[in-house]
C-alpha cells in the first residue's frame, strides 16, 4: 500500500479531520481539535514530499505544482472516502 493511502487510511480509522505533511516533520493527524504526530513515522523529507504529490495528484494539478509551487486537488479512495488536498506547497 502506498504510504499516502496508509496514511489516509489511518486518517479514517482515528476519525482525524486533517492530514498534515510538512518537510523535516513526521505526518500529523488532526484528532478533534488536537494535533498528534504519527508515532513510528519518520520526518518526510522533499524528495518523499513530491513523490506523494506526483503519485495522487492529476497531470494539471502536477504542472501547476511544478509551476507555481503551489496546487489543490482531490483525491479518493474508492470504498473509503474522498479526501481534499490543499495548500501542497514544498
Amino acid at each position: 500500500m502506498a504510504l499516502i493511502d496508509r496514511l489516509l487510511h489511518m486518517m479514517v480509522e482515528r476519525g482525524a479531520s486533517d492530514l498534515h505533511m510538512t518537510c523535516k516533520e513526521p505526518p500529523i493527524l488532526r484528532v478533534d481539535g488536537t494535533m498528534q504526530r504519527i508515532e513510528g513515522d519518520p520526518p518526510l523529507d522533499y524528495e518523499m514530499m513530491t513523490t506523494l504529490l506526483k503519485e495522487i495528484a492529476p497531470p494539471h494539478n502536477w504542472e501547476e505544482f511544478q509551476k507555481f509551487r503551489d496546487t489543490d486537488f482531490a483525491y479518493a479512495l474508492p470504498g473509503l472516502a474522498r479526501f481534499a488536498a490543499r495548500r501542497f506547497e514544498v
